[in-house]
């Protein structure tokens, strides 16, 4: 059988370049359903490498995970001179990559895939499915009444302000995401907790808090390692869970690591999630008109109510309906048909 090579352009960071994107020994530069695709690439005597590598050789195929930045001169070179053979997949949000969103740059590719429901037609918008880990849960059970009310796992990562504007985006979450912090830390600090990067120090773009300072939460509790993050929400009953932006299908690992721990997630994000996990797995924000309710309802819930809820959760991780959408395997046998064609 004949060797095809494919080109892969990772995310759009040099740390995930000369394959290390597929180092499993690496715990931040790698992606386990990248390295899945490959192996089962291999498999049909496809070689995957990524694109500074794989650069000096003919290849049937280019993936781009995420749109090249405009500047990016030389990856657009190469796209302009193969658009039949160049494919996407968007994985961040507008609010992050926003050239991700735009038509235009569409245009340079075959075909596109996306989590975007609004955007699928089956014709050049494919679906595909932001991958899980879907290993089943591996903390201990801790006790209802050994757990604390509330957590939040989150970097505190501002956009950058010329990225927000061309998203065209006002379904942005990163300032709902302040707002419950704000109200926690305030009111409920013995009851909430926050984990995360970047709370010890000003935000990256804001100019204001390099100036004036920035504001320290007595709820902090500091950074995480990513092998620690399952172990640390077990401990807690809720997880206040909002995704990136407000956007149909925009469903990321965060409302499934909270499954996995055994630890019921308080969502808010996709508005279409109820197609795609039934409402008994979660508690849904959008039914409280602020925090102050949404707290009152978190401590009327008693240990067999919540224990409804984590079974209902087991129960969904456990389904075939799970396995088919969002495991890693699916997203390689998704990659493998896309290159294969």
């Amino acid at each position: 059988m004949k060797m095809r090579l494919i080109a892969l352009k990772p995310f759009n960071h040099k740390a995930f370049y000369k394959n290390a994107i597929f180092d499993e020994r690496s715990w931040t530069g790698s992606s386990p359903y990248l390295i899945a695709a490959r192996k089962l690439l291999a498999q049909k005597n496809i070689i995957l490498n990524t694109i500074d590598i794989a650069s000096n050789s003919p290849t049937q195929k280019d993936i781009y995970m995420d749109v090249p930045y405009p500047w990016e001169l030389q990856l657009w070179v190469r796209i302009l001179r193969n658009k039949k053979k160049s494919i996407l997949f968007i994985v961040e949000p507008p609010i992050v990559n926003p050239f991700n969103h735009m038509g235009i740059f569409h245009f340079f590719f075959s075909k596109v895939y996306s989590w975007n429901d609004g955007i699928i037609d089956n014709v050049k918008y494919f679906k595909y499915y932001l991958p899980v880990i879907t290993d089943f849960i591996r903390t201990d059970r801790i006790p209802f009444k050994e757990k604390k009310l509330l957590i939040m796992m989150n970097m505190n990562w501002l956009p950058f302000l010329p990225f927000k504007l061309l998203s065209f985006s006002k379904k942005e979450l990163y300032t709902e995401r302040i707002k419950a912090l704000e109200f926690f830390d305030t009111y409920y600090p013995s009851d909430f907790c926050l984990y995360g990067k970047g709370w010890n120090k000003p935000q990256r773009f804001s100019i204001k808090q390099k100036i004036f300072g920035y504001k320290k939460y007595k709820t902090h509790q500091g950074e995480f390692l990513s092998k620690d993050k399952h172990k640390i929400l077990s401990r807690f009953k809720f997880c206040l869970c909002f995704e990136n932006c407000e956007i149909a299908g925009n469903i990321s690992e965060k409302i499934f690591d909270s499954f996995k721990a055994r630890c019921v997630p308080v969502y808010l994000g996709a508005p279409n999630i109820e197609d795609y996990i039934s409402s008994k797995c979660f508690i849904d924000f959008r039914k409280f008109k602020n925090y102050q309710e949404l707290v009152e309802f978190l401590n009327s819930i008693d240990e067999e109510t919540y224990n409804g809820y984590l079974k209902e959760i087991e129960e969904f991780l456990k389904s075939k309906e799970f396995q088919k959408q969002w495991s890693i395997d699916t997203f390689a046998k998704v990659f493998l048909k896309t290159v294969a064609q």
